[in-house]
């Protein structure tokens, strides 16, 4: 049987590098530390939720589906159900939605 995977795969470094941010920036920006961003960018560390949260800090104004990329397999593209971009919202924003 044939095991089936997520892939997450990631655009972070390439935003970072457009903006003229090194990794030591990204990781602030992100408020991770150096080591974390370093070990994910050298595919030593999976994209977890720590990361994930990171990007959002770092890139507030992006959609989740322009920092990541996710696919089975690593093959095809795994379909949004909902078409609206995904925001990261600022924590007393995210609590707000929460409730509702």
């Amino acid at each position: 049987m044939r095991q089936t995977r997520l892939i997450v795969k990631t655009r972070v470094f390439a935003l970072a590098s457009a903006r003229g941010w090194s990794d030591a920036e990204l990781a602030r920006r992100m408020g991770l530390s150096g080591a974390q961003v370093s070990r994910v960018r050298g595919g030593e560390r999976g994209i977890g939720w720590s990361f994930t949260a990171g990007a959002c800090r770092a890139f507030p104004e992006l959609g989740m589906d322009q920092m990541f990329e996710v696919s089975w397999n690593g093959h095809g593209k795994v379909a949004i159900v909902d078409p609206r971009p995904v925001r990261c919202l600022p924590a007393d924003d995210a609590a707000r939605a929460a409730r509702r």
